[in-house]
This record gives structure tokens, sequence and C-alpha cells, in this order.
């Protein structure tokens, strides 16, 4: 089970649960802060992701900090910003190995989903696999986190 999250500047506060629910993958969306990779280093289950859906995942250096930091592995494109265009630019153009950014850009998305191997017809065609694995499950991860993470999403809406 896959799970999308907006950290809004408490990437770290995800370890939590990440550590008590090893069997669930967290995507923090939207490279921005040094927090996000900082929750991928401490995870203990390597159950952490973070994606490039942000504009500011185009500031200088940070596709290239990243990927220093925690390797291509946890990393991927995102589109759920705008500008699709120019993120997939910056990942292109980024001072990384060409086998990162093939990773970033697809490989990484494929592993997480189970879809290796695929043909584009046939991923078309098995879409609802994707969107299967793409749950919140909150009776899994308890009452404690979802309150947790309502908490949080309160206090940055407090912040703006």
């Amino acid at each position: 089970t896959v799970i999308k999250i907006h950290p809004q500047g408490f990437a770290t506060h995800i370890n939590k649960w990440a550590d008590k629910y090893p069997e669930l993958q967290f995507i923090q969306a939207h490279l921005s802060e040094h927090g996000q990779i900082e929750a991928i280093k401490e995870s203990k289950h390597r159950n952490i992701w973070t994606d490039t859906s942000s504009s500011s995942s185009m500031s200088n250096k940070l596709i290239e900090y990243a990927y220093s930091e925690v390797g291509a592995d946890r990393i991927m494109f995102g589109t759920d910003g705008y500008a699709n265009g120019a993120q997939r630019g910056r990942i292109e153009y980024a001072l990384i190995p060409e086998q990162a950014k093939e990773d970033i850009l697809r490989n990484n998305a494929l592993r997480l989903f189970g879809l290796e191997g695929y043909i584009m017809s046939e991923l078309i065609c098995d879409i609802k696999k994707i969107r299967g694995k793409m749950l919140i499950i909150v009776d899994k991860m308890g009452k404690e986190c979802y309150n947790h993470l309502n908490a949080m999403t309160e206090t940055s809406k407090k912040r703006y």
C-alpha cells in the first residue's frame, strides 16, 4: 500500500508512522526542503520516498543534493503540480548519472507499484492495478496516526 502525503514542513514527522508500519510505503510530495531528505535517510525500513512535483524542485542543485544524500532510488518524478515539462527538464539536465535520471523519471515508480516489465499498452490496460495500490488505509494506520496527520495539517494552515 502506498500513501502519498504533503508534508507541509513536517517531513520527518512521518518517520514515526513509517517505522511503525514497515509494510506501507510513504511518498512525500513536493521535494522542497532538506527535511524530506532527512526523513528518507532516517527511515528504518526504507519505506519513505519523495517526488519532484514542486516548483521548489527546480531550485538550483536541489535534485543534485537529494541524489548525493539518498541516491536516486527514493526520488520520483511527480506531476502533482504545475510546469511538469520544466520539472522533467530539470531532472533531465541535472548533474547526476543518466541511470539515476531514468530511475527518477520512470523506474522507481514502476518498482514501487510493482509494474516492472510492463510495456506501455499493458500498463494502460491495467491502470486499475495502480489505483488499487494508491489507497490511504486509515484503519491500518490507526486513529492515532490519522489524528496526528490532521493536527499537522491544521498547524501548517495556521502558519500561512
